[in-house]
């Protein structure tokens, strides 16, 4: 995840072309707009929330990495389906399980270590996944695309502060 923090007041948080894997998904583009949503969401729907945790470079870089492994090797794995009749449904799926890790990665890490966002995506895998792929199908929609990181950041926030939110 890039290292931007809530009030982006530090100028390496303004690099998203630190954020490789981000880059590589568009995200890295929408990242400090992403941020600034989920802060806009939970100043709204959840007030009694604390500030967002300020995520520094060098563990949004590593995050980064990581992601970039992530969609590299599902890629590579997805191929071979992208020549056959399913390639509209291997899309949707490929990319719902992409967006939906890297968002709610990118709204958990704000409020969780690395390994609290992991244990977050790993013990809500389906939701998240259906929510990406909720995501995945408008991707295919030119202009309505243009709108989906402004839904997903929404919808990320809400996934998250609702599902944390009722296991306390």
């Amino acid at each position: 995840m890039g290292g931007y923090s809530a009030d982006m007041g530090k100028p390496a948080d303004h690099a998203a072309f630190v954020d490789g894997a981000d880059g590589a998904c568009g995200l890295g583009l929408y990242r400090p707009v992403s941020d600034q949503i989920a802060d806009a969401v939970e100043q709204r729907h959840y007030p009694s929330l604390p500030p967002a945790r300020h995520i520094g470079l060098s563990e949004g870089i590593w995050d980064s990495i990581r992601f970039l492994g992530v969609l590299l090797a599902a890629n590579l794995v997805a191929l071979v389906l992208y020549i056959t009749p399913l390639a509209p449904f291997v899309f949707w799926g490929l990319n719902g399980f992409l967006l939906g890790r890297e968002y709610s990665q990118m709204v958990a890490i704000r409020r969780e270590t690395p390994e609290g966002a992991a244990r977050f995506r790993s013990e809500n895998r389906m939701t998240i996944f259906v929510a990406g792929v909720l995501m995945a199908v408008p991707l295919t929609i030119p202009v309505v695309n243009l709108l989906v990181p402004i839904l997903g950041a929404a919808s990320f926030t809400h996934i998250y502060n609702r599902i944390t939110r009722s296991r306390s």
